[in-house]
């Protein structure tokens, strides 16, 4: 099996997380889905906390933390 057959749908590595975050914070689509599903959670701190997050597990953390409302 060819190793870069699936590349087009691998997992982000960590260094290219800041990229597709900024990515993400600036569609549309994202800020809409993410006011639905988090109506009480300004977009805002969402933002700040993607920022915050380099790793992979970082962010997991971060987005249930937001989710559940623990700081």
């Amino acid at each position: 099996m060819n190793p870069t057959a699936f590349d087009d749908i691998r997992p982000y590595h960590d260094e290219e997380l800041p990229a597709v975050y900024e990515e993400l914070i600036a569609d549309p689509a994202f800020q809409k889905a993410v006011s639905s599903i988090m109506p009480g959670v300004p977009f805002e701190l969402l933002r700040r906390k993607c920022v915050l997050a380099v790793l992979s597990w970082s962010f997991r953390r971060l987005f249930v933390m937001v989710y559940f409302g623990i700081s």
